[in-house]
């Protein structure tokens, strides 16, 4: 009897061993496909403009990013020739942010960088090399006439060089 139950436990932890081992093996090659998904949710879904804490994001209701840039140097409004209403502009020490009407709710349209002290949260600002632009966004973009357009999501990136220099940079919703 003593026999039986010894050769019944050693046969217990065997099969334990067993299936902690399938357990571990099965976990480790999922993990490199969890790792993964986490990258890719993590990856952003468009481009975003960032002033100081505050993500100006294409596309998004203008109200609250507003409030949180704070008062405008300047601010204008013209009537869209691309949309139903006004085209406002709020200028800002560095850069501008435009917004548009769509279904009566003014949304962040596009934002200009407009001199070296403001930069993309990446790094690139106006007088950075074509070179750290490539280096930084990748190849996969459309070049015309040296202006590089990067498209995600809803947004699009457009870096301005002339000489290979980095001289204008916009950032645009493109609505579908």
């Amino acid at each position: 009897m003593k026999k039986i139950s010894r050769m019944l436990t050693m046969a217990l932890v065997l099969g334990i061993s067993i299936f902690s081992m399938s357990i571990a093996a099965y976990a480790g090659k999922q993990q490199p496909q969890a790792k993964k998904l986490a990258q890719e949710e993590s990856k952003p879904k468009e481009y975003s403009f960032k002033s100081g804490n505050t993500a100006v994001n294409m596309g998004a209701a203008a109200k609250d990013i507003l409030t949180a840039l704070g008062k405008a140097e300047k601010e204008s409004e013209v009537n869209s020739c691309a949309c139903q209403g006004k085209l406002k502009t709020y200028s800002y020490k560095g850069f501008e942010v435009s917004t548009i009407q769509d279904k009566g709710t003014d949304i962040i349209s596009s934002v200009y960088i407009l001199d070296k002290t403001v930069s993309t949260p990446e790094g690139i600002s106006i007088g950075s090399s074509k070179e750290d632009v490539l280096r930084i966004y990748g190849k996969d973009c459309k070049e015309n006439k040296g202006v590089y357009i990067y498209s995600l999501g809803n947004s699009e990136l457009n870096i301005f060089t002339t000489n290979n220099v980095v001289d204008g940079i916009e950032y645009l919703y493109l609505a579908k």
